[in-house]
């Protein structure tokens, strides 16, 4: 799915309005996978914001050990709002629900076909479900939901003229999925500052070397009383998305620049333990090809890397 950004739409796409009178709800993603032949769920706290890093929900599963089981539910109240003349598409057309969902360290991407949405005043409820099996997930899986054309009776010109074409500007929900636990698991918290900035960074250790990347020596708050928070935490769109990589990509290279290039701690010191803040910057410098000659070549390899990422993964 192409982004929306700067571009004019020649149809008729989903919009803030439009999907306020369909009343589209989504639920949380739901996590299952299979322990010792028991079933296990991992249940999502209020914290999260649309990043989940498996681990830091269950230190039990493990991507080389477990399978994963993804389930997740839209519901559209009044799906006939999205037919008519002045929507997005006539009546006796029919529109599709779809997941793309990509990873550049997994090696692959696909596009499942979710479910049918027609022209009713019913609620209509579908569910994503997907099975990872043991051993095929790696790094950071990323699912981008979007509504698109599946069916075409008529159409006018203000409307989508062939099957397949994406009915929506930005996605319809996304989320980012975290599953090496080392390394990957960045401890975040809140506060509450009306006055405050949208986010800050607590950097308390006194040994990157030994002391644990938890987040008693490193903090990234988000600030509930910030007017971009509710964006932050519930926003659909890329922008939002886009604002959270920013955050990450800003408190990482603060932390790599302050243990590599001030306290001047080598990767090479890393020890078998992998729990050191010391481990989480070798996997971050190794993950996103990191260039630490300088501080400002750090920011720069990072945001290269993330910018890379997503673009790939809209091919």
């Amino acid at each position: 799915m192409q982004n929306s950004t700067n571009q004019i739409s020649l149809y008729k796409k989903l919009d803030n309005n439009l999907a306020e009178l369909v009343n589209i709800q989504i639920e949380k993603p739901q996590i299952t996978y299979n322990l010792d032949d028991e079933y296990r769920k991992i249940t999502l706290d209020d914290s999260y914001i649309d990043v989940i890093n498996v681990n830091e929900y269950d230190v039990n599963w493990s991507p080389t050990e477990h399978n994963m089981n993804i389930s997740q539910t839209f519901k559209f109240l009044k799906p006939n709002y999205l037919f008519g003349e002045n929507s997005l598409a006539l009546e006796g057309s029919k529109i599709g629900l779809g997941v793309h969902c990509y990873s550049k360290t997994a090696s692959f991407q696909k596009t499942i076909d979710i479910g049918t949405i027609e022209n009713q005043t019913q609620p209509l409820s579908l569910e994503f479900q997907h099975s990872f099996s043991q051993g095929e997930l790696r790094g950071s899986i990323q699912f981008d939901f979007f509504l698109f054309l599946k069916e075409l009776k008529h159409c006018n010109p203000l409307q989508a003229s062939s099957v397949g074409m994406v009915l929506t500007s930005d996605d319809l929900y996304s989320f980012i999925l975290i599953v090496d636990g080392e390394g990957s698991i960045f401890p975040i918290s809140e506060f509450n500052d009306k006055n405050g900035p949208l986010w800050r960074l607590e950097c308390n250790w006194a040994d990157a070397e030994y002391d644990s990347f938890d987040i008693a020596n490193v903090n990234l708050e988000l600030n509930v009383g910030h007017y971009l928070f509710n964006i932050l935490k519930d926003g659909k769109t890329r922008i939002a998305r886009s604002m959270m990589g920013d955050i990450m990509i800003q408190a990482m290279s603060i932390i790599i620049s302050q243990t590599l290039i001030i306290e001047q701690k080598s990767l090479e010191d890393v020890e078998d333990r992998n729990d050191t803040i010391l481990s989480a910057v070798k996997y971050w410098v190794e993950t996103f090809e990191v260039d630490i000659s300088s501080i400002s070549s750090v920011s720069n390899s990072i945001r290269k890397y993330w910018d890379k990422e997503m673009m790939e993964g809209e091919g």
